[in-house]
């Protein structure tokens, strides 16, 4: 499409792109700039002109599959799910349900020129103020309410898209970033997506099949014979997965995005959606899993770690605490606040892991290369006993938005396994915005276990104002010894 008049920065003559977002031969078809961006980052992640593609949409320049608009959707849609969230929307990649939109597919009111909407799709496109697209793929996008801003930068390596995020509130100067990275599904890759959600397939009848009472043993042939994901056999696993899965029903269950494919290991690392049915209860969500072809069949392989690792920028509130730092000024007394990255390490007991260190994002350990986690608590999970390993970085302020999706090195000194590392990347979100509970100091909510339990207690907090809220969890651990 190609803009008849000019709209707020974008000129009279502005060419976006959209393509179907189903097989629906009579499906609605929205024209914008979300829309251009996921078809632009198609052609541009293969090296392809999206002008010269829709001149002659053949061959190579063939028009992306449904699969790989929602594939793109769903990388696009955490990107601008603060300004989704605060106009009312509930956008799916997939095919809009219970009250749900497709961002292409669904029909949406437009206002005209001269009129602001507040809530719906047009409201967020109208805070969308400039695109850049250098030559043919999209560089900039930036989206601001006059108070928080956030610039979108996407980049291209081989086939996959990565687009970088940092949101600014201007009134507060508190600011996060984030960063996703998936692969285009292209003709390439697309057999390999066909034949892993053909064993998802699979799986889910299995599951469902068997009904309240499912065994690890009847999923074990979707198993690699050398499966190990975090400490994990096959076997292991299967157990536990079915602890959580008996009386469950699996509605769907495909792949989402190719975070990564190995083509010499024939190894490939997806995101899966799920609909889950468990006790009248509907749940949706995504889970990471790691597929190896054994033979011409993709079974579950698992990330070969005989530990798992995690390095994650945060931004950290310890409320009671004595109020120093970065949060005497900003924080009522007796918050303490800072951002730093939380490593973390588990290890099943058996291994006799005796030290765990990490390395990564510079001399932040404080003022030294690397550190040596301290080693916590001993957890028992179906069964088994994991150690735990934990430590904090150094109070590193904004600088801690620079340490997204970063390299960090785990070194296990471990008597039963040798002494493995592993590398791995950083979460890929970080903020400097901090979100402190209020009312804290009531005496219901805190004190001695026994006065909290079988209580109805009300936490408040202020809600973020630069990034969409994932998840909010309480949780108690108790814990005894030292």
């Amino acid at each position: 499409m190609v803009t008849a008049s000019a709209s707020g920065t974008f000129t009279a003559g502005t060419t976006l792109y959209s393509v179907s977002a189903d097989a629906n031969l009579s499906t609605h078809i929205n024209v914008h700039v979300l829309s251009d961006v996921i078809v632009r980052s198609f052609f541009s992640a293969q090296g392809i002109d999206p002008d010269v593609a829709f001149s002659n949409p053949a061959g190579a320049n063939a028009a992306p599959t449904p699969a790989a608009v929602q594939s793109l959707a769903s990388l696009l849609l955490p990107v601008v799910q603060f300004w989704l969230n605060n106009a009312g929307v509930n956008a799916t990649p997939g095919p809009p349900s219970n009250g749900s939109i497709n961002v292409i597919s669904s029909p949406f009111a437009a206002y005209p020129a001269g009129v602001t909407p507040t809530t719906g799709l047009d409201a967020v496109l109208h805070l969308i103020t400039s695109e850049t697209i250098d030559p043919g793929a999209v560089t900039n996008v930036t989206i601001t309410n006059g108070t928080v801003t956030e610039k979108v930068t996407p980049s291209y390596t081989g086939v996959a898209v990565t687009l970088n995020t940092r949101t600014t509130n201007t009134a507060t100067g508190v600011s996060s970033s984030e960063s996703f990275t998936s692969l285009v599904i292209d003709s390439a890759n697309q057999s390999v997506v066909t034949a892993i959600n053909s064993q998802l397939a699979a799986f889910a009848t299995t599951v469902n099949t068997n009904g309240s009472a499912p065994t690890g043993t009847e999923l074990l042939p979707f198993y690699a014979p050398d499966y190990l994901n975090d400490g994990e056999n096959a076997m292991e696993d299967t157990n536990s997965l079915v602890a959580n899965l008996g009386g469950s029903t699996i509605n769907s269950l495909v792949v989402q995005t190719i975070k990564s494919l190995n083509t010499a290991t024939d190894v490939a690392d997806v995101i899966a959606a799920f609909n889950v049915t468990a006790g009248g209860q509907n749940q949706s969500g995504t889970a990471e899993y790691f597929f190896r072809n054994e033979g011409g069949t993709f079974l579950f392989y698992g990330d070969q770690q005989i530990a798992s690792a995690q390095a994650g920028p945060e931004s950290r509130i310890s409320q009671g605490a004595p109020s120093v730092g970065s949060g005497a000024t900003t924080l009522p007394s007796g918050a303490l606040w800072q951002t730093d990255i939380l490593a973390g390490a588990s290890a099943p007991t058996s291994l006799g892991v005796t030290q765990v260190t990490v390395s990564g994002g510079g001399n932040i350990w404080f003022g030294a290369a690397s550190e040596t986690l301290t080693h916590g608590s001993t957890e028992i999970s179906n069964g088994q006993n994991f150690d735990q390993f934990y430590g904090l970085s150094q109070n590193l302020g904004n600088n801690v938005l620079n340490l997204v999706n970063a390299p960090f090195t785990f070194n296990f000194t471990a008597t039963a396994s040798g002494n493995p590392r592993y590398r791995v990347l950083s979460s890929p979100a970080a903020t400097t915005e901090a979100i402190q509970l209020l009312d804290i100091s009531n005496a219901v909510g805190k004190g001695l276990l026994s006065s909290v339990l079988r209580q109805t207690i009300t936490y408040q907090w202020s809600l973020p104002t630069t990034y969409a809220i994932g998840q909010v969890s309480l949780a108690a651990t108790s814990t005894t010894g030292l």
